[in-house]
């Protein structure tokens, strides 16, 4: 993959971390596969319609996303893989994330995405 098609993934990745895209069902729409399941960190599943409603609205989400790689899977499919950190009531949180996006022409779409909670520790 060209460095610019690595660059533009990891920015479509952080965007719903935006309240502006969390709090827009539009938004979230432009970044999500007709497809798309979400394997939450809690061991949930959620379907595209159910996505929004998942999300904290148009809540800014505090946390450091970073480590990430791309890798192309295959034609028009590419893996991410990354973490993120967070510190809730004094408790420091680790997920690591391996969304799947699919281009749909010049576009690229989340299509499968989940997360895996570390173990938590003393922040």
């Amino acid at each position: 993959m060209e460095q610019a098609e690595v660059s533009a993934l990891v920015a479509l990745e952080r965007s719903p971390m935006e309240p502006a895209v969390r709090g827009s069902q539009g938004r979230l729409a432009q970044v999500l596969d007709v497809d798309v399941v979400e394997r939450c960190a809690s061991g949930g599943g959620v379907d595209r319609a159910a996505v929004p409603a998942h999300l904290p609205g148009a809540v800014a989400v505090d946390q450091a996303a970073g480590r990430f790689d791309v890798r192309l899977l295959a034609d028009g499919l590419a893996q991410l893989r990354f973490r993120t950190g967070d510190v809730r009531a004094g408790r420091a949180r680790v997920c690591l994330l391996s969304p799947l996006w699919r281009r749909h022409g010049a576009d690229w779409k989340i299509r499968f995405h989940q997360a895996s909670v570390q173990p938590e520790r003393a922040a």
